[in-house]
């Protein structure tokens, strides 16, 4: 998989920055910009137990984007009730928005700041089956371990207007190494659907536009790989040579 020389500099400084991740924590409380009774979760140190079974991790960054997975939890709970669903979000206002508004069964935790202990503990309690973020938040550190797991990642509702083009044709390889490692991006418009292809080599075309709620639809998720669903009438994207995901399991 592609590094840059930048995203292999961020990866090694996060093996060392842990006390000052604590310490902007700390400050971050006494500003009212985390919850004290939780700052375990930011470190990676979750205290709920993990449900048995299948688990799908959504990654929303800010209030609205998680307002807009509701929907898509709804229905999911309804076809698919045997699969446990996990929110991570970054704020205390999105974590009391959803506190009221969450179906059963959801769980929300905060992310883990993005030091490679905190990202390990996160990953070692919950071990998801399948991971889908949202394009705004992508914590490099929380990407790539997340990758190297072999659990399937899709960048959903991927909004890239030219102000975010113009920033990722600044980053380069750094931006490209990251988006590299989605098994699937999911834009909102065409627009945005050109914008990342222009930022993606050709063998990583992400697959767009769409709008569905049920972006997992037609996929069976395991331990040994995944497919991306059918994406009849759209631009379709498909993994590099170098990846060999197991074939999808009928629904």
């Amino acid at each position: 998989m592609t590094m840059s020389l930048a995203l292999t500099a961020y990866l090694g400084l996060s093996h060392v920055t842990g006390g000052f991740a604590r310490r902007r924590l700390a400050a971050r409380v006494t500003l009212g910009k985390e919850d004290p009774d939780r700052l375990h979760e930011r470190l990676g140190q979750p205290k709920l137990k993990r449900p048995k079974g299948r688990l799908i991790w959504f990654h929303a960054a800010s209030v609205g984007e998680s307002v807009a997975l509701l929907s898509v939890f709804e229905a999911l709970r309804e076809e698919q009730p045997e699969d446990n669903i996990l929110l991570t979000t970054g704020t205390v206002t999105s974590a009391e928005v959803m506190a009221n508004r969450l179906p059963s069964g959801v769980i929300h935790q905060y992310v883990p700041v993005d030091t490679a202990a905190a990202v390990k503990g996160f990953l070692d309690h919950w071990q998801p089956d399948l991971a889908l973020w949202t394009a705004r938040d992508l914590w490099p550190r929380l990407v790539v371990d997340t990758h190297r797991r072999k659990i399937p990642m899709m960048l959903i509702t991927a909004s890239i207007s030219r102000k975010s083009a113009r920033r990722l044709r600044w980053a380069g390889a750094y931006a490209a190494a990251l988006l590299n490692r989605f098994e699937a991006i999911l834009a909102q418009d065409d627009a945005g659907a050109d914008r990342a292809v222009s930022r993606t080599p050709r063998s990583h075309r992400p697959m767009m536009p769409t709008r569905s709620r049920r972006p997992w639809r037609s996929s069976r998720v395991g331990r040994s790989g995944w497919r991306p669903p059918p994406m009849t009438g759209r631009r379709c994207w498909s993994p590099p040579p170098t990846a060999k995901p197991a074939a999808a399991t009928p629904a």
